[in-house]
């Protein structure tokens, strides 16, 4: 089978995801908006693997109908978030200009940039399905693996899949088949940083330590685990137990600032990811304290925002399609630009950031995601 073939199957099961048909977007909801950028990348994917010669007017006719879809999904995007909401404001922009590389992607016929712009799109749904907890897509993952040919896909990307429309439990079963393969070593597994995509579904999507706690003691069964990985493991298990009841919680901001850094003093060792389930599970608590009805004021959203940022500098994952770590820093010291934090989220973005491979240290002029010249005005005002 070839690529073509293969992205099609696993694309087509995302836009499964909705019974509702395409509509000019009346109902504004995060969750309707989303149901048909599903429905565009199911159609514009698998002709991205295309070869230019192979297009035909009905292609090119079906492409502009699914770039209008995705410009109003971006439009839409930009307009659903309060003014409060920052990071969702910076979210919404990243998403608009990914859907701008998209467009010129197709105008250009350029298949392998078209390829990888669509990419980025599904990679952009996985850094935001990943940040609250929320319920699984059955119908999803049914449909899925009923389709045999994803078993032909690198099993990352099938995982990614499943993140990017909520299958929790089909992504956290598929990197535990990834984690207890015999081939893998535990070493190569924490280089790609597998175990903290993992407790990332498991802590804040799913909200289950306990899942988490039962695979972590069946891993550590494993003969090749290294003593400092077992050790590390052992530490998560008993910081999972410590935090249960935490995360069943009304969301505090100061339990999730004393969970967040008392996890300051856990390693000597530059990266070590000792503290995974300390950040991972004062992350989860900051989401569901921000995504609160009531309107927080600027010192709680600034530090908020700021530790959110940290955690994503020091323990998760970077994605390149969307910079986690940036937005949230920008959002901390857009949201209260005198504040304890803003000088340093600052500085750590210039030391740090990065936004198109560019580093933002380096960006003499504004930049269209993070203006760095305004922020450096917005802490310098008197």
């Amino acid at each position: 089978m070839n690529r073509l073939s293969k992205v099609f199957f696993i694309v087509v099961g995302a836009a499964a995801l909705s019974s509702l048909p395409l509509t000019a977007m009346a109902e504004r909801s995060t969750a309707s908006i989303m149901h048909n950028v599903y429905d565009a990348i199911a159609y514009l994917l698998p002709l991205s693997l295309r070869d230019p010669g192979e297009s035909t007017i009905w292609d090119r006719s079906l492409i502009d109908d699914k770039l209008r879809t995705l410009d109003t999904a971006a439009d839409a995007l930009k307009h659903h978030g309060g003014e409060e909401e920052q990071e969702f404001q910076y979210l919404a922009r990243s998403f608009d200009e990914l859907t701008t590389d998209v467009h010129k992607a197709f105008s250009n016929e350029w298949p392998e940039f078209a390829y990888f712009s669509m990419m980025d799109l599904v990679q952009h749904c996985v850094a935001c399905h990943s940040r609250l907890a929320a319920p699984s897509q059955s119908l999803f993952g049914q449909r899925l693996n009923a389709r045999k040919h994803t078993r032909e896909l690198p099993p990352r990307d099938i995982v990614k899949h499943y993140i990017a429309v909520r299958q929790f439990d089909a992504a956290l079963r598929s990197i535990e088949k990834i984690l207890m393969d015999p081939g893998l070593h535990p070493i190569e597994a924490d280089y790609n940083s597998l175990m903290i995509d993992y407790l990332n579904v498991a802590v804040a999507a799913k909200r289950s330590p306990e899942t988490a706690r039962n695979f972590l003691r069946r891993y550590l069964a494993r003969p090749d685990l290294p003593f400092y990985l077992s050790r590390r493991i052992e530490f998560w298990i008993a910081s999972l137990i410590d935090f249960s009841d935490e995360l069943a919680a009304k969301p505090s901001l100061e339990t999730a600032k004393a969970i967040f850094y008392a996890a300051d003093d856990l390693s000597r060792g530059p990266g070590n990811r000792v503290r995974a389930v300390h950040d991972i599970t004062a992350a989860s608590i900051v989401r569901s304290y921000l995504s609160g009805s009531s309107k927080r004021k600027a010192r709680a959203l600034g530090e908020a925002y700021y530790i959110l940022g940290v955690i994503a500098l020091r323990t998760l994952e970077p994605k390149s399609a969307v910079p986690e770590m940036e937005l949230l820093l920008a959002a901390s010291i857009k949201a209260d630009p005198k504040g304890t934090h803003a000088v340093e989220s600052y500085a750590l973005l210039e030391e740090y950031g990065y936004v198109h491979e560019d580093r933002l240290a380096a960006v003499s002029t504004s930049q269209t995601l993070i203006d760095m010249n305004a922020l450096r005005t917005m802490i310098e005002q008197e």
